[in-house]
């Protein structure tokens, strides 16, 4: 067996141990059911006292370079985490123990794998809260990974997704009305295709409008990219047919419509409103090809999202 397979070996085994132990105390605490952060915080803290004071603490005493060299692993090799351990195993941690002590070598080897594995199983466990959390309360132990997902937050994977729906059902009749009201939005505006570019314009609503002149404001003034000539005057056409001729005034600025187009939706208290408000512009806008205001208008609509989960 090479340096880096009797590693992971070691490293792995860190990690089935201890998700063995992990699902018997939630299934054990499930039987009273006791509160989740009860038993999870002081097993957080056992595993890191166990890093620290079986293989921190006794490494840097015994084989204070070694440790060292291996800390700092990634000074000495360019390459993939995986790589770097090998090579670091293979050269510089290799060439330290038989010039001091080999026999002690393989036995650090192990003290290396144990005390990473439970270091990242530690920072794993802290980060992925919420969603061990959810196992806990759904039983859904098929998604006890004890792994980071790539390229995601865990709270946009499906399986974080999935426990929320069996924990909350309510998330399911309100994602239908959203879509319902999706389809809804959608088929007034398909209705509207055998009608002239005016009719769309007169479509918008003021609230509509002055959410377009929030966005549309900014973008003019930082000169973004993809505000061409016709969208130019197609959002002038939108955000000059506001209804409330009150903005008009000298003292517009003290009026509704002009607090309305300064702070966007956040003028609105209500999330719902929010995005009702965010999807029926978008769709309208949509269909004007104004891209360069829907997609503004879609990063603001995904970030409430995100804060209201």
């Amino acid at each position: 067996m090479t340096n880096i397979e009797y590693y992971n070996s070691h490293y792995s085994e860190v990690l089935t141990d201890n998700k063995r132990e992990l699902i018997e105390i939630f299934k054990e605490a499930k039987t009273y059911p006791r509160p989740f952060k009860k038993f999870y915080i002081p097993f957080l803290k056992k595993i890191k006292e166990d890093s620290d004071n079986k293989y921190v603490f006794k490494n840097q005493e015994l084989y204070p370079k070694a440790h060292k060299v291996f800390e700092f692993r990634h000074d000495f090799h360019l390459d993939e985490e995986k790589e770097v351990i090998s090579k670091i195993l293979d050269n510089e941690i290799k060439e330290y123990f038989e010039a001091n002590d080999l026999k002690a070598f393989r036995p650090f080897i192990i003290d290396m794998a144990k005390q990473k594995a439970l270091q990242y199983l530690h920072n794993h466990l802290e980060n992925y809260y919420n969603y061990y959390e959810l196992i806990y309360l759904t039983d859904k132990y098929e998604y006890f990974y004890l792994k980071n997902f790539e390229l995601i937050n865990y709270k946009d994977s499906k399986e974080f997704n999935e426990m929320l729906d069996i924990e909350y059902p309510d998330r399911i009749n309100r994602r239908e009305d959203e879509n319902r009201k999706d389809h809804e939005i959608s088929e007034s505006i398909k209705q509207s295709t055998s009608r002239n570019n005016t009719e769309l314009f007169d479509s918008f609503t003021d609230d509509e409008r002055l959410v377009v002149a929030n966005v549309f404001f900014d973008i003019k003034d930082n000169k973004a990219e993809g505000l061409s000539l016709p969208a130019f005057f197609k959002l002038n056409k939108i955000v000059g047919a506001c209804n409330d001729e009150s903005i008009y005034l000298i003292k517009g600025k003290y009026t509704t419509p002009y607090y309305k187009a300064r702070k966007g939706v956040s003028y609105y208290p209500s999330y719902k409103t929010q995005i009702d408000l965010l999807k029926s512009t978008i769709l309208k806008l949509n269909k004007l090809e104004l891209k360069v205001v829907s997609s503004k208008l879609k990063m603001i609509k995904y970030q409430l999202e995100r804060e209201n989960r």
